[in-house]
């Protein structure tokens, strides 16, 4: 669709868009780029002197304030996405009026934004991110940023490949004429000369507000870990176009030949994120399943109890008192029994809990000054 055709008027929603733009299976050893890959367009210094206007004829999706930019070149993306909540209230009018406007397809924008944005942001065209999490699983990646679940949501609207483009992983968080705000929010106080996050230097403007780009090592490389995860599973095949990218979990691809007459294959690496360093994946494992196993594997501190109320029982059955059913001491014995199992289950997962603790602080400190190292 070239950018500036007007869009259908339709009611959008995550349940039912359908889309023609379900690429077709692409070669394991070579790819090339058709009228059904969608291209990701990140803001990274790599995506530096790349000509947008090629991707005219391709779905494209751009992100937070690369407006700018397309403001200078009359450029417009397919789909545009902000989820960052402090970066999207700080370009609230920009975004209304890419909105008002009426070129771009769709939008997906936080809560706190749609409602700033009043009855601009209730036109049909604009979806609401934090409701499609409650009703898309692949959405619910604990790592939020605005490229990674970009992604995804292409997947959503029923893309199967998609290019990566600018993605480039690496952020410097505090940059010249930056001041601090409350928690991890800045602001640019004055506009730095070369801004060295991304493709353009007037990128971010004095009084731009935005969060800090890496609030712990490695986030970004683990949103894109997670999403990658996703999309594999949802049978979308996804290329990072900047060999250079710290994002290493797509197989890489060259731009310039993907466009043309399609490029080789490059295998994807894998990081070593924070998030696999320190063990963080969620436990999915119930709390019935954990204490089969604990009790499985902690017999002996778990039945004794047992038998000792039971030969106790037994003997109570011998020389039991006038008036107290040998029923009710069964009740007594079981009861006793299951506290007992009870109070050695939560005393093992607390002493677990505390020993994971201090793993993950041992491995954050050495993860750290493995990334101040690589920095000096």
């Amino acid at each position: 669709m070239h950018p500036y055709q007007p869009c259908e008027t339709s009611i959008y929603t995550m349940q039912n868009v359908t889309t023609d733009n379900r690429s077709a299976p692409t070669s394991l050893n070579r790819a090339q780029a058709s009228p059904k890959t969608l291209f990701l367009i990140g803001n990274g210094p790599s995506l530096k002197g790349f000509d947008l206007h090629r991707l005219s004829t391709y779905d494209t999706v751009g992100m937070n304030a690369a407006y700018r930019y397309w403001n200078n070149i009359s450029w417009r993306p397919t789909y545009y996405a902000c989820l960052d909540i402090v970066v999207g209230l700080s370009h609230k009018d920009a975004i209304s009026n890419l909105i008002r406007e009426g070129t771009i397809k769709r939008f997906l924008l936080r809560s706190n934004l749609i409602d700033a944005l009043g009855e601009v942001g209730k036109n049909d065209r604009v979806i609401n991110f934090d409701a499609a999490m409650a009703t898309e699983k692949i959405l619910g990646a604990p790592v939020v940023t605005t490229g990674s679940h970009a992604a995804l949501w292409g997947h959503v609207m029923g893309y199967s490949e998609i290019v990566l483009l600018g993605i480039d992983g690496r952020y410097s968080n505090i940059i010249d004429g930056t001041v601090r705000g409350p928690g991890i929010e800045l602001e640019i106080a004055k506009q730095p000369e070369n801004n060295p996050n991304y493709f353009f230097d007037d990128y971010q403007q004095a009084g731009d507000r935005y969060n800090v780009p890496n609030p712990r090592p490695a986030l970004h490389v683990e949103a894109w870990q997670d999403a990658g995860t996703l999309l594999k599973a949802n049978n979308v095949t996804t290329f990072n176009a900047n060999k250079a990218s710290a994002i290493r979990c797509f197989p890489f691809i060259d731009l310039e030949d993907y466009l043309a007459d399609g490029s080789a294959v490059q295998p994807a690496e894998h990081n070593t994120s924070l998030r696999s360093t320190l063990n963080l994946q969620p436990d999915t494992t119930g709390r019935l399943s954990r204490l089969g196993h604990f009790i499985k594997h902690e017999w002996v501190a778990s039945i004794a109890p047992a038998i000792i109320l039971a030969v106790s029982y037994f003997a109570a059955s011998k020389i039991s008192p006038p008036g107290i059913p040998l029923l009710t001491i069964a009740m007594i014995t079981v009861s006793i029994s299951a506290v007992w199992i009870a109070l050695l289950f939560i005393r093992k997962t607390i002493v677990d809990h505390i020993k994971a603790l201090y793993r993950r602080i041992e491995a954050l400190e050495e993860y750290a000054k493995a990334d101040r190292d690589q920095r000096d």
